[in-house]
């Protein structure tokens, strides 16, 4: 699938070498595909710029040379209405496609609206206070908003962005009966089976350690409670010691 692979590729830091345009060779950008039909790509960092603001779009409906893919650079604003300057940031579409929302660990949240190709708002990000850090975002599409896990009150704060209202609140992370620590760089997606998000992986230095998460949690909007997933199929890796089996006998 075309999509699958140029998410691949910009996440690989292969952004490509446009015949038109040659836009800069970052990592840790945000991106997202809209409809699978555009793939956009923002922000990012570079060993010569830290911080970048560039803004590029993608047709992912025609054929092209993958050596040299047909980028299209977008307009980044001026001032509060503007692209952000910030890497590690993330990138959904709102649910009815009109808008892309960013979110920047320096920079909190910016919007670009599609259709006038500008961008048109920065609300404030109550409380932000986590900077430096990878961040994540996804959007529940039976309500249109936006959950960013860590994004407030030192990591404990689960940051809920409402687009139709431009405004955010906050609840709580998982509490320490589910995880005792709080991590940095996790995966955040909505399962559409489950009507739920699955949260995995991230990390945090403790006592100059770097400790990872290797639990797969649940938060349910609904009820604003977070669950781990408890994997009720057996591995075929399983450590337990192995049953033993007597072949019954034929008299």
């Amino acid at each position: 699938m075309r999509s699958s692979l140029i998410l691949l590729l910009a996440a690989a830091n292969l952004l490509g070498r446009s015949t038109a345009q040659v836009p800069s060779n970052v990592c840790c950008m945000a991106y997202t595909t809209v409809s699978d039909s555009t793939l956009y790509v923002q922000g990012g960092s570079a060993p010569h710029q830290p911080k970048n603001n560039q803004f590029l779009s993608l047709d992912l409906t025609t054929d092209w040379n993958t050596s040299s893919p047909p980028w299209k650079i977008l307009p980044v604003g001026a001032g509060n209405l503007s692209a952000p300057v910030d890497y590690y940031n993330s990138m959904v579409a709102t649910i009815d496609k009109e808008n892309l929302v960013v979110y920047g660990s320096f920079t909190g949240i910016s919007v670009y609206n599609i259709p006038s190709n500008t961008w048109v708002s920065d609300p404030p990000s109550i409380n932000l206070v986590r900077a430096g850090g990878p961040s994540s975002m996804a959007l529940d599409p039976t309500t249109g908003l936006i959950y960013i896990p860590n994004a407030a009150n030192n990591w404990t704060g689960l940051l809920i962005y409402n687009p139709a209202a431009s405004n955010t609140s906050i609840v709580p992370m998982y509490p320490h009966s589910v995880l005792e620590f709080q991590v940095s760089g996790a995966s955040f997606v909505w399962s559409n089976q489950r009507r739920s998000f699955l949260f995995f992986g991230g990390f945090n230095n403790i006592n100059n350690s770097t400790i990872f998460n290797p639990l797969l949690l649940e938060y349910q909007p609904t009820t604003y409670s977070w669950t781990r997933v408890v994997n009720v199929i057996p591995s075929p890796f399983s450590l337990a010691s192995p049953v033993e089996h007597k072949q019954s006998e034929v008299c």
